[in-house]
């Protein structure tokens, strides 16, 4: 699993992208695993069946900056939308 400073923010937005067109919601979640190392999963859901989908994970161990950067990521994508 890449650190999350590594990530490839091109090919994240277009996972984004694709999971959009195929009517899908996308979230994040942060997990610790184990102590001291955190993961953010970004998630696909369907809106109908809640079925998720895990597409992309990365780890770090500054869990507030994580936050940041995938909220960043998912703001990115949503105003690309509206531009």
């Amino acid at each position: 699993m890449k650190p999350f400073e590594q990530a490839n923010p091109r090919l994240l937005q277009q996972m984004f992208h694709w999971k959009k067109a195929q009517g899908e919601w996308i979230r994040f979640e942060m997990v610790e695993d184990p102590p001291g190392k955190w993961i953010v999963h970004f998630f696909s859901e369907d809106h109908i069946t809640r079925d998720r989908h895990v597409f992309a994970s990365f780890s770090g161990k500054d869990p507030e900056e994580m936050k940041r950067w995938a909220l960043m990521q998912l703001a990115r994508f949503n105003m690309g939308d509206t531009i």
